[in-house]
């Protein structure tokens, strides 16, 4: 591995994260409190429209008051903790494999940077990258649904009562590095063949990943997902994931189950059927069943429950693979 090369990589990516991707996120705020305000004023409610009215809207006191969000504070008050030593490297991977890669690209065959990273060639990366990203973050998703074992684990965020943008993170980090890692190493190898193929700086290349990531949060009120705002899209979500869409996704209702996993792009979801339109007027309620929900109520039922009935659950998973496959019966004369 070269250092000379990784280096000055990793200080640009700081440099990025601080000027730029801390933009986005400022701006993912923005867009979520416009957003807030358009469906207040859309009405479907009995508040009256004054800024006092906007207020009690977004902070309602059943909200306020419930169990459910005294422990999505402390869980992720401990996340704070936890996730930079487990998931943390995940969240800039794909910046550092495209680092890694690009110097030993460079060590074997040396192509100094010759192009500097214009509009045209950064949107030609961040393009395929938040497709890249989208796919992952839906396919993870769809198969956290669909695998028992991991269904255990995904419980933990969907056994939330109520949705605030906390609850985002309400996610064990077993789960963070499911979903985190398998789109970090080909957002890496990506970046870092492009930066080496075409001669760029590769601290210039090596933060798409991010910038796709934090890009995709602004266009798609990102905070409102996780909320009781019911923000819908209207005939624009067949194209995009709106907030409504996914808070459907949240609902206990057994005709929403597995519906909407997609992150940005509603073309997964139309691909593999799960996709549905927000309902409106519908008033959802969230979580899980009664008889599991009394079993991820606590923030240590969330960190060790979650994880202990995944690894239960995982020996069954594959007797199950492994159990023969009934015979198809004989075509009737």
């Amino acid at each position: 591995m070269h250092l000379a090369a990784i280096v000055p990589g990793l200080n640009g990516m700081l440099q990025h994260v601080l000027h730029v991707d801390i933009m986005l996120i400022a701006a993912s705020w923005v867009f979520a409190i416009v957003g807030a305000i358009l469906t207040f004023r859309r009405g479907g409610h009995d508040l009256p429209i004054t800024p006092r009215g906007f207020l009690r809207y977004c902070l309602p006191g059943e909200i306020l008051r419930s169990r459910s969000i005294r422990t999505d504070v402390i869980f992720v008050a401990i996340g704070r903790v936890v996730r930079p030593i487990v998931t943390g490297p995940l969240l800039v991977g794909g910046g550092l494999i495209a680092t890694w890669l690009f110097g030993r690209l460079t060590g074997i065959w040396p192509r100094p940077a010759a192009h500097a990273l214009g509009w045209p060639l950064y949107l030609a990366l961040l393009l395929p990258v938040l497709l890249i990203l989208d796919f992952f973050n839906f396919f993870v998703h769809y198969t956290l649904h669909r695998v028992p074992a991991l269904w255990e684990l995904h419980k933990v965020h969907h056994s939330a009562e109520f949705l605030i943008p906390l609850t985002n993170r309400r996610v064990h980090p077993w789960q963070e590095v499911l979903e985190d890692l398998p789109p970090a190493i080909v957002v890496g190898v990506l970046l870092g063949l492009s930066a080496w193929a075409f001669r760029l700086p590769i601290a210039d290349v090596a933060t798409i990943g991010l910038d796709a990531y934090y890009a995709a949060n602004v266009v798609t009120f990102y905070h409102l997902r996780h909320s009781h705002v019911p923000m819908g899209f209207g005939a624009l979500e067949r194209l995009l994931v709106s907030p409504a869409q996914h808070q459907l996704h949240h609902s206990v209702d057994p005709r929403h189950y597995g519906s909407n996993l997609g992150g940005v792009l509603a073309c997964w979801d139309r691909m593999f059927g799960t996709w549905r339109r927000a309902e409106t007027g519908t008033v959802l309620r969230f979580g899980l069943p009664a008889a599991e929900q009394a079993q991820y109520r606590s923030v240590t039922q969330l960190y060790v429950g979650g994880a202990w009935r995944m690894l239960r659950q995982i020996p069954r998973d594959l007797g199950a693979l492994r159990r023969p496959r009934m015979p198809l019966p004989a075509p009737a004369k």
